[in-house]
C-alpha cells in the first residue's frame, strides 16, 4: 500500500512540476501517463484472467456436490429483510468516495475555478519569492505551488475519504459485499457467478452462516478499496451464498476445506 502511495505521489508531482515548468509537454505526458498505465493494466489484467481461467477449470472438473440458481437465490433474497439497509451503508462508503474524484473534476473541466486556485495561491507565494530577480523562474515556481495545491490536495482528500469510508463500514461491521446470484460448489472449490473461482481450502473460521436469512459468508482474499493516481488501500471481501440449506452448504466448505489441507 505504502508503494502505491508512493507512486501516486510521485505521479502527481512531476504531472505539477510539468505543467507549470513546461506546460508545452503536459499533454504528451498525459499520453505517456495514460499508455504506461493501460499497459500495466493490461499486463496485469492478462496475467490475472490466465490464472483464472485456470482456476475455473479445475474447479468445475470436481464432483458437484452443491449448487444454487438465480431464480432461488432471488426469492431468498427478496426474503432477506436487512438486505437493503447493508447495502445503503455499502453505498454510502461509496459515494463517499467518489466525491473526491467528481470536486476534482468539477475543478479540472472548469478553467476559471481551477485558474483561480492555481494563481490565487501562486500569486500568494510570489510574494514570498520576491528575493528571486529571475521574473520567469519566481512566476513558474508560483505556477508549481499554485499546481500542487490542487493535486496535491487531491491525493489527500482522497486518501481520508478511503480511510474514512473504511472506519464507517467497520463500525456499521461490513467489509465489501459481493452477492452471488448463482454458484456451483465441487469438491475442489466454488464458483460464483460462473467467472470468479474460490478453491478449497477456505479458512473455515471466516466461514460464517446465517440460517434465518439463509446464506452463507465467506471471507475471501483481499479487494483494492480505492483506485486511481494514487492506487488504494486493500481489505478483506466478503463473498455471500445464498441458499435453500445454509447449513448443508456450509458443512460441505467445512468438510472439503479440511481435506483439501
Amino acid at each position: 500500500m505504502f508503494k502505491q502511495y508512493l507512486i501516486g505521489l510521485l505521479t502527481l508531482e512531476a504531472l505539477a512540476f510539468i505543467t507549470a515548468f513546461f506546460p508545452g509537454m503536459s499533454g504528451i505526458f498525459f499520453i505517456l501517463y495514460f499508455v504506461l498505465f493501460m499497459g500495466i493494466t493490461a499486463l496485469l489484467t492478462g496475467r490475472a484472467a490466465k490464472r483464472t481461467l485456470s482456476d475455473l477449470k479445475y474447479v468445475s472438473g470436481g464432483v458437484k456436490l452443491y449448487e444454487e440458481g438465480k431464480e432461488s437465490i432471488s426469492k431468498i433474497k427478496e426474503r432477506d429483510y436487512m438486505l437493503r439497509k447493508e447495502l445503503s451503508v455499502q453505498t454510502k462508503a461509496m459515494l463517499l468516495q467518489m466525491l473526491t474524484f467528481v470536486i476534482f473534476m468539477v475543478i479540472v473541466f472548469m478553467p476559471n475555478l481551477r485558474d483561480a486556485i492555481v494563481y490565487g495561491v501562486g500569486g500568494y507565494f510570489k510574494g514570498l519569492l520576491a528575493h528571486l530577480t529571475d521574473a520567469n523562474l519566481r512566476d513558474k515556481i508560483a505556477l508549481f505551488i499554485g499546481y500542487q495545491t490542487i493535486y496535491l490536495g487531491f491525493f489527500v482528500t482522497s486518501i481520508a475519504t478511503t480511510t474514512l469510508s473504511s472506519n464507517y463500514l467497520r463500525r456499521k461491521g461490513h467489509q465489501n459485499l459481493m452477492i452471488s446470484s448463482h454458484y456451483l460448489v465441487t469438491d475442489r472449490g466454488i464458483i460464483v457467478d460462473g467467472r470468479l473461482p474460490i478453491k478449497f481450502p477456505i479458512d473455515v473460521s471466516k466461514v460464517k452462516v446465517n440460517a434465518p436469512r439463509r446464506f452463507v459468508e465467506l471471507e475471501v482474499g483481499e479487494a483494492p478499496a480505492a483506485g486511481g493516481l494514487m492506487g488504494g488501500a486493500k481489505g478483506t471481501s466478503r463473498v455471500r451464498l445464498y441458499a435453500s440449506k445454509p447449513k448443508e452448504l456450509a458443512s460441505i466448505i467445512k468438510k472439503y476445506s479440511q481435506e483439501a489441507i
